[in-house]
């Protein structure tokens, strides 16, 4: 049994001679899985929607997905809608700082009630 241990240290040793933290990887593993790294960006961006916008707009709007260059927001009533469309511009700023870059050219504000 100790023969059998020293046998698999010496072989990962050889494998891998210097330790890697499991986060350089993430992406490699999300891109042979059939995934992105601006897939992962966009979950997260959904994760943080309060801390990217803010908890008053947060409470307002909630990110209902994508299409292309668009970023699709949704709101409960038209109230709400008007006052998206208001902030459309900072909203865009602030999704694209978050992303830090230039992801989405507009976003379109859709109604749909919980």
């Amino acid at each position: 049994m100790v023969n059998s241990t020293r046998f698999i240290k010496k072989r990962m040793y050889r494998r891998c001679p210097t330790p890697a933290l499991v986060g350089d990887y993430v992406f490699t593993l999300l891109e042979a899985m059939g995934g992105s790294r601006e897939r992962s960006q966009l979950d997260c961006l959904w994760r943080d929607w309060p801390q990217v916008v803010g908890e008053d707009m947060a409470a307002l709007v909630r990110p209902a997905g994508y299409r292309g260059s668009t970023l699709l927001l949704a709101v409960e009533d038209s109230m709400q809608m008007q006052e998206a469309r208001m902030q459309g511009g900072t909203l865009l700023e602030q999704v694209n700082d978050y992303l830090k870059k230039d992801y989405f050219q507009k976003i379109k504000i859709i109604l749909q009630p919980s």
